[in-house]
């Protein structure tokens, strides 16, 4: 089956080199496909519908579904209807259908008018229904009545037969109050009213008003969706690209998960199924990642959308299957993949049986055999986006490819759980690193502050060689009951994120943007903040090529260290930990405090992975700073010996190479002899230790960025209030900046002073060698803030201003010395370019 989909896919002819706007940065929304893939009233459902005139319940016309096998997703059609109820009323559902040969006499939602519905405070009422008979039978009518509890906002109303064989026909289908209008549109299929080009054109209109070039979307991850009804290739995808790029607008795509195989008993040979990456299921994802890419899209992503390479989909499937072997085996299984091609893969590679798996992920017994497991998942992962990624190149070189944007967050650092380490994605080809660091749903403790973008930016920045990455952010609160987001948290976040290596920006929904979703109330801020942003970075454009921050302090981050802290801390503390402190999330904590204070503090930073990082990345650095290498590999520590020997500061805190970097133990710590240690220090409070080496020296740092700063009562359980960042410890900052000074030449930070002031600031230049200076006031109030220019001239910055009502204006800031004196208003971002 899989050779029979590759030939046919390289039977469709190319469908010319992708189309790209050609800017620096990309200025990105996700959006529904429904509008730009079709001007017809319905969509499609599954495998879509047909409209017929062989058969009618009133009129000449209705539409037909076709199911020729239960296994599959089905037929039908959708349509999504605004309500906008200020009070809880009744909502009738009714409809006609026919049937030919459906499957079982029963009456249930595979053959059904079907709602989900959204009341207006963003909760749901699902899987409202109108079901008919089964078998055949003439033209049938059903009919519901809803009573919400609350008032409605929005329906999204679907007819299919699904996971049922057979024929069915609809007709005269209603929706809306009882006595009153019907909302749907088209609901006889009459061709004179099939067709609304006005919303198609709408939403394209949007997107030239909010400044944006880019429409990220998702389609089908079926075959026969790429294939086309006639092997040659889908022509509404081809319509829908074409007329996208005649506006200037590049389309990115993510498609939906490849369908598994159904089984009716464990005696079926389709039994049993996995999702997994080295198995028929993962095979299916890259058939369909090179089907797609023989379109003209301008990015696709290589991992389906909220991947996660788990068995908990899995349980939750099958768990209550009506043959009792199915369900016994989906209930034992454990919380990762152990299916018999993982364990083929395992035993080639480690020449041992994979070992039991527990079924949460912790691992009691800290065998090697369970850290080889957890390099497994990595190197599967791995594998997997590089068949990806190359299947994607082989039909259209010059599509971009992208991850996507649920992977794995930054602050979750449970990578093994996904299998995904970002530090192996430069083995995969992967063009843009991708992910969603939402402020509101993704956090340390509690609500996330505004830094949690710039360090997810810098650590995407960090998995390639490129340098580069994609930022997807939110527009506005995401869901009803969590606060509003501040307006600086929405273009600030662009902004910083921008200036850390986002070469690839996407809001958050166009429903939040435009009014249409329920869960915000000010969808015209966010309209506001979005067109002013992107407004700015269309006019900076030109200036923002190859933008990376002024070479001095290259940061390591460990995710070797975050994961082997976490096998060696749960279930129980083990002696091999250096902090015995009952806290799986220690070492990741400890180095984002720590990548915290550069950023705050305005220090030139680039991040890199300690696990990957190459010599002649960090030859233009005068400091490297290793945070927490509690797990490091003998190579990785004969770098920072020569980085050393070759004039450069190694600041070394806290920890010295306690395990490999696969989590094994050591005898003897990899990194006491570099730091001219006999013994590990006892404690915290013990003496930094200095030692030259070569033209350089070695810092080590007994005391760990964990207690950077003063107290954690911030950062709260909560997503009612705004969070703001932690105070420092003013000795330990005191002492970091005595020491990071002098060893970049005593030439001083951006940030002249550190306050309790939440001000960012970022030096940067580009491919003109020109300086880019970067400053935002996240605060409700003004500040004044002191900016030093580094190896400046007499000159004026020029570039723009952007305050909280969204408008963009420009702006220019003499400058005759070194030491700038910025007034910046409450909640103002300013990005200027050096003139000289």
């Amino acid at each position: 089956m899989r050779t029979l989909v590759i030939a046919v896919a390289l039977s469709i002819c190319a469908m010319g080199m992708a189309y790209d706007p050609g800017t620096n940065i990309t200025r990105g929304i996700y959006c529904p496909p429904g509008p730009m893939l079709t001007t017809l009233h319905w969509g499609k459902h599954g495998e879509g519908y047909e409209f017929t005139n062989e058969t009618a319940h009133g009129g000449k016309w209705s539409i037909r579904c076709v199911t020729p096998d239960a296994s599959t997703a089905g037929s039908g059609a959708t349509q999504t209807v605004t309500v906008g109820q200020t009070t809880p009323a009744p909502i009738k559902l009714s409809g006609w259908s026919k049937a030919v040969n459906v499957a079982e006499d029963t009456k249930d939602h595979r053959y059904s008018l079907y709602l989900d519905c959204r009341y207006a405070d963003g909760t749901g009422l699902m899987m409202q229904l109108a079901t008919f008979s089964g078998g055949t039978h003439d033209w049938e009518y059903s009919e519901t009545v809803i009573k919400p509890e609350k008032p409605l906002a929005s329906i999204s109303f679907y007819i299919f037969l699904r996971k049922r064989s057979g024929t069915a026909y609809f007709d005269d289908l209603f929706l809306g109050p009882p006595d009153g209008p019907n909302l749907l549109r088209n609901p006889g299929f009459e061709p004179e009213d099939r067709n609304n080009a006005v919303a198609q054109e709408q939403v394209y209109q949007t997107y030239v008003d909010l400044n944006a070039n880019a429409i990220h979307t998702y389609l089908s991850g079926e075959p026969t969706f790429w294939l086309g009804p006639d092997g040659k290739g889908n022509p509404q995808v081809r319509d829908f690209l074409r007329l996208a790029a005649s506006k200037g607008i590049g389309v990115w795509l993510t498609t939906g998960h490849p369908s598994m195989p159904s089984f009716k008993d464990s005696s079926d040979p389709n039994f049993p199924q996995y999702v997994c990456v080295n198995g028929p299921w993962g095979d299916a994802w890259v058939n369909t990642l090179g089907l797609a890419a023989r379109y003209d899209f301008a990015g696709i992503s290589l991992v389906p959308d909220e991947y996660n390479w788990s068995n908990g989909e899995l349980k939750e499937r099958y768990a209550k299957h009506p043959d009792p072997k199915v369900a016994e085996f989906y209930k034992a299984l454990p919380a990762m993949c152990n299916c018999g091609v993982c364990q083929k893969l395992y035993e080639q590679a480690y020449h041992e049986k994979l070992p039991s798996l527990p079924e949460d992920m912790l691992f009691a017994d800290r065998s090697p055999s369970y850290l080889n497991y957890l390099s497994h998942r990595y190197d599967s992962t791995t594998n997997w986006l590089k068949r990806g990624a190359a299947a994607v190149k082989q039909a259209n070189p010059a599509i971009r490819t992208d991850s996507l944007i649920c992977v794995t967050p930054i602050c979750s650092d449970r990578w093994w759980s996904v299998g995904v380490a970002w530090d192996r994605l430069g083995e995969t080809g992967l063009d843009f690193p991708t992910t969603d660091p939402y402020i509101l749903l993704h956090n340390y403790l509690g609500d996330s502050t505004h830094w949690y973008v710039t360090e997810t930016a810098a650590h995407l920045t960090a998995a390639t060689p490129k340098r580069q990455c994609g930022i997807v952010l939110e527009a506005s609160r995401l869901r009803g009951e969590y606060r509003e987001l501040d307006p600086v948290e929405i273009y600030g976040s662009a902004l910083s994120a921008v200036c850390h290596g986002a070469k690839e920006l996407a809001w958050w929904h166009y429903s939040h943007i435009t009014g249409a979703s329920p869960t915000t109330e000010r969808p015209e801020v966010s309209a506001a903040c979005v067109r002013g942003v992107y407004g700015l970075l269309k006019q900076a454009d030109p200036w923002l090529g190859g933008l990376q921050p002024i070479k001095r302090v290259a940061y390591l981050h460990s995710r070797a260290s975050d994961d082997s802290w976490r096998f060696y801390t749960e279930p129980e503390p083990s002696p091999v930990l250096t902090h015995q402190v009952n806290d799986a999330r220690y070492a990741a904590v400890a180095q984002k405090e720590m990548l915290y204070y550069l950023l705050r503090r305005g220090v030139p930073t680039d991040l890199y992975y300690l696990e990957s990082a190459q010599e002649a990345q960090l030859r233009d650095y005068p400091v490297v700073v290793v945070p927490f290498p509690f797990a490091i590999g003998d190579t990785q520590a004969k770098l920072l010996e020569r980085l050393a020997e070759q004039g450069k500061t190694v600041l070394i805190m806290s920890e010295l190479g306690a395990v490999t970097e696969t989590g094994v133990p050591r005898q003897r710590p990899a990194l006491l002899g570099l730091c001219g240690l006999d013994a590990v220090p006892a404690g915290a409070s013990a003496s930094p230790s200095i030692r030259k080496k070569g033209k350089g020296s070695v810092v080590y740092l007994p005391q760990s960025a964990y207690d950077l700063p003063l107290h954690r009562d911030n950062q709260k359980k909560t997503r009612s209030e705004r969070i703001v960042p932690d105070p420092l410890n003013p000795d330990m900052v005191a002492s970091l900046d005595r020491l990071l000074t002098k060893a970049c030449g005593n030439e001083p930070w951006v940030l002249e002073k550190l306050g309790e002031q939440d001000i960012e600031v970022t030096c940067l230049t580009n491919n003109r060698k020109e300086l880019v200076e970067l400053a935002i006031n996240w605060e409700n109030e003004p500040r004044e803030c002191q900016l030093r220019v580094p190896r400046t001239v007499a000159g004026k910055l020029v570039g723009f201003r952007m305050g909280p009502d969204g408008k963009c204006e420009a702006s220019s800031l003499a400058l005759r010395s070194p030491v700038l004196s910025v007034q910046l208003q409450p909640q103002e971002a300013c990005l200027w370019r050096l003139v000289k």
